[in-house]
């Protein structure tokens, strides 16, 4: 062999030693993407930080490249009004992007419709990985949809209540346990004549929408039966709710216009020590309330528990997920760059500059030093020590639902929204009030033939 084929060979010898290290603990498919030609795909990112958010998040993407050198990743913000009507007239227009964050039941939406693509490769490929068990499986498994995985969660995105721990303390009043107690103390701390109010909370837009559900929860309530098969608005817990708002209202203890109130009015009122409870979703408008310096006065309350609650009231929290949609002309790559990014997001959760909203799904992160001394909303990290273990989801007492498209209409026709608004303002009664849900959620249970 002459000097010349000897050094070919051991060229070729380096070559294939130094292409596997480079794609070691990568897949077969992962490593012939690395190596294929350049590809772009989109990615519409709602808007889950602080201002700050979407910028830094534009920058993190650039990073894909490390692990795939020819993705590159086009990133876009997502404002949350009007999502449902973003992303719809996208999609009819055939011009969805390749993935997504969304709402918490945008995938199954577009799944019955046929426009999102399976991504159960990424969770086989993480079981392979060893990935998979930093997971809860029934949060793996929450978004299926006809066999098909319509979503990979990544944040819990909770609400939670929370009290003027000062106020509290000087009156000699405990932190309520029940409903009576929660009452007892909402009446206490009202001085209408001063402008102080026992209880605030959003009852508008989009806030009052995702929030509403919670007064269910608290009394071990909800909407569908436990088989996840049935329709249960008329549930006697949830007239009870109704029945515990309508007596606070009663008392006076709500500022005028709650029916009218959003995030940011209940945030003022607290800023402006007018207010002893609040109920907010947490993440951004935690944040709000430490950069108001609030954080030394409220405190996380355990959840009170309603008259009929046995031991099962809990808090509520949406789960989000992120989602890949069948128009896309890069389905692989496409894959590859949301698994990257479901893997990579720690980096955006631990800059508190980002301040994403919620709590992060994977157990692993969770417990993470980084993560816990990084969070923007001061009271996170109580929810998580106190409430996490006791949180429901919105589709409670069900963990999975044969009516996912029925469930996306009441999200995003804001059916919660009307009855929060309605149970203020109505003169019907709560069982009325329900029944006329119940009979509308059942018709568009037999429209959409689940």
């Amino acid at each position: 062999m002459t000097k010349k084929k000897r050094f070919a060979g051991a060229l070729c010898v380096v070559m294939a030693l130094l292409m596997a290290a480079l794609f070691a603990g990568c897949s077969k498919k992962e490593a012939a993407a690395a190596q294929a030609g350049p590809v772009e795909v989109t990615f519409w990112d709602m808007q889950v930080g602080s201002d700050a958010y979407p910028g830094i998040a534009e920058e993190h993407v650039k990073k894909v490249s490390q692990k795939y050198p020819n993705i590159t990743i086009k990133y876009q913000s997502i404002p949350w009004a009007n999502r449902y009507e973003t992303f719809s007239t996208a999609i009819a227009a055939k011009e969805a992007p390749d993935f997504s964050t969304g709402g918490g039941y945008q995938s199954f939406q577009f799944a019955g419709a046929g426009e999102i693509l399976d991504i159960g490769s990424i969770v086989q490929e993480w079981k392979d990985e060893g990935v998979l068990a930093n997971y809860q499986m029934d949060l793996i498994n929450y978004f299926q949809f006809k066999g098909v995985q319509v979503g990979i969660p990544w944040n819990y995105e909770p609400r939670y209540i929370l009290y003027r721990a000062d106020w509290f303390e000087a009156d000699g009043i405990a932190p309520p346990k029940t409903w009576d107690e929660l009452y007892a103390a909402a009446v206490h701390f009202t001085d209408r004549a001063k402008g102080k109010y026992g209880l605030a909370y959003p009852t508008s837009g989009s806030a009052g929408n995702v929030l509403f559900n919670m007064w269910f929860a608290m009394n071990g309530g909800g909407v569908w039966t436990p088989d996840g098969k049935g329709l249960d608005w008329t549930n006697p817990k949830n007239e009870e709710a109704l029945t515990f708002i309508r007596k606070l209202r009663d008392a006076g203890v709500f500022p005028e216009g709650l029916a009218s109130y959003e995030n940011n009015e209940v945030n003022q009122l607290a800023a402006q020590d007018n207010v002893a409870i609040i109920i907010i979703i947490g993440g951004n408008n935690g944040f709000q309330l430490g950069e108001a310096g609030m954080a030394g006065k409220l405190k996380m309350l355990p959840v009170p528990a309603g008259p009929s609650a046995a031991g099962k009231q809990g808090y509520v929290a949406a789960i989000n997920a992120l989602m890949a949609y069948k128009q896309t002309k890069h389905p692989e790559e496409t894959k590859h760059a949301l698994k990257w990014f479901a893997e990579n997001m720690i980096d955006l959760w631990t800059n508190k500059a980002a301040a994403v909203g919620g709590i992060p799904v994977r157990n692993d992160w969770l417990a993470s030093p980084a993560y816990q001394s990084t969070m923007s909303d001061p009271f996170m990290g109580d929810f998580i020590k106190i409430n996490l273990p006791q949180t429901h989801t919105l589709i409670y007492p069900a963990t999975n639902i044969s009516g996912w498209l029925t469930q996306n209409a009441f999200d995003g026709e804001r059916w919660w929204t009307a009855l929060s608004q309605a149970v203020l303002t109505d003169r019907r009664s709560p069982k009325e009030l329900l029944a006329e849900d119940q009979a509308k959620a059942t018709q568009v249970f037999k429209d959409f033939a689940e």
